[in-house]
């Protein structure tokens, strides 16, 4: 049986199971809430769904009460742990503490040890092809009409058709978007690291931090070290070009082809 909360901006969802016959109380904390507000109103939801599937094809659900009842005032209770998950709740790959996150990167360098380079296209990631195109030094479109039809290829600088395979967003925050609201809400976390400490500096502002930043830190230990992990996973897996809204650091250090916001 599935539990749904929709919140203003979110759900959350609670997952039991039941034999057949057995009869139970189920107790749901709504403590929760805010994770599924976002700026919204925090203990306000917008509906409860119920939910159940079964083996059997054919079955039936009997609810037979569902009722609200008092419990500890919200400020006394944190929902966001120290790494910004659910406290409530299990699931595969949860980080348990700073330990998980170190044996994470551990596994993350086996994994990528045991991919073999991918050295392809050249300098500029071309494909091989019986067709040649003007080297004009730069990347263009070009309209090509092969048995098909029509078509617009992307062109290397060195004149060779280009297929573009990337990932946008690489990058450790972003002071708009990538951030949480804490102005008010220090009581729903955990943990929050000073903002004089070792971690200072994942506060974007004085009402926003970024949770993400925070666990790159942990992991890593420094930005310098996560940008070489990322750079590293975009070459072991095979893309070529590095998409927009992409930190500017991570751009210069690695001569792939990249995309950018115009103005």
């Amino acid at each position: 049986m599935t539990l749904t909360v929709f919140g203003p901006r979110n759900v959350l969802t609670d997952t039991f199971r039941l034999r057949a016959n057995q009869e139970q109380t189920l107790i749901v904390s709504l403590s929760d809430l805010p994770l599924a507000a976002g700026n919204q109103r925090l203990y306000i939801p917008n509906k409860i769904r119920i939910s159940a599937v079964a083996a059997e094809p054919a079955f039936n659900f009997i609810l037979t009460g569902l009722r609200l009842r008092p419990g500890p005032p919200p400020h006394e209770i944190a929902c966001v742990d120290a790494f910004g998950q659910r406290i409530r709740g299990s699931w595969d790959k949860k980080i348990p503490n700073e330990s998980g996150l170190i044996t994470s990167k551990t596994e993350e360098e086996k994994y990528l040890s045991e991919i073999p380079d991918n050295e392809q296209g050249g300098r500029y990631f071309g494909l091989e092809s019986e067709q040649k195109f003007n080297a004009t030094g730069f990347f263009r479109l070009e309209k090509v009409l092969d048995d098909k039809g029509e078509k617009w290829w992307f062109i290397t600088p060195d004149g060779q058709p280009f297929w573009s395979l990337g990932v946008t967003c690489i990058r450790p925050r972003h002071n708009r978007t990538a951030v949480t609201n804490i102005k008010n809400r220090e009581f729903l976390f955990e943990q929050l690291p000073s903002r004089n400490g070792r971690y200072g500096s994942v506060y974007a502002s004085d009402t926003t931090i970024s949770i993400y930043s925070l666990n790159l830190l942990k992991k890593y230990g420094t930005i310098d070290a996560w940008r070489d992990r990322a750079l590293e996973r975009v070459k072991k897996w095979g893309l070529n070009t590095i998409g927009n809204w992409t930190e500017d650091s991570v751009i210069f250090k690695r001569k792939v082809p990249s995309s950018h916001t115009g103005s």
